[in-house]
């Protein structure tokens, strides 16, 4: 990330509240590339829930399972609801996501749900899932690679609280 890029996420910060807490935090922190905490915190969901192969069978059992293989596949991704996501993760998984940032629940909802399916997509490159492909520096890795790509646009969709781009 250059220059540009740490003067926006400053100002991002500063737009959703200071730099010091929640959303303006962690929208800084994206857009400045210093993203290991919310690689640290997706990584450690997607160990939560048994790493994409985990969250693939807890998709199905909720009935999402076309919703997250579209994620892992090489086509687009289908987009979920923060209800949806609610049902997928549970509402203690994305309560404790939103601690760890000092956001409200309500807030962490959309974020998860814009940004998740960007994350599973990357992870996941030639539609294949790999069984230890969740760690921090993966997940920090796929992050880069959503905001080198284009992908920011989701992200601080999410992050706004927003829909992802169409």
């Amino acid at each position: 990330m250059g220059f540009f890029d740490s003067i926006a996420g400053n100002l991002m910060g500063s737009i959703l509240g200071g730099q010091s807490t929640g959303l303006g935090k962690l929208a800084a922190e994206v857009m400045s590339g210093n993203h290991h905490e919310l690689s640290a915190s997706v990584s450690g969901l997607l160990n939560q829930v048994g790493g994409v192969s985990g969250l693939m069978q807890k998709a199905q059992a909720a009935g999402l399972g076309d919703v997250v293989s579209s994620w892992v596949s090489k086509g687009p991704n289908a987009s979920i609801s923060v209800d949806q996501m609610h049902n997928l993760l549970g509402s203690d998984v994305i309560a404790q996501m939103a601690a760890k940032f000092g956001i409200d629940p309500a807030q962490a909802g959309p974020v998860v749900a814009a940004v998740l399916p960007g994350i599973v997509d990357k992870l996941t490159p030639d539609g294949e899932v790999n069984p230890d492909g969740h760690t921090q520096a993966d997940v920090h890795s796929a992050i880069s690679s959503l905001l080198q790509g284009g992908g920011i646009a989701s992200l601080m969709s999410g992050l706004l609280g927003g829909n992802k781009p169409s």
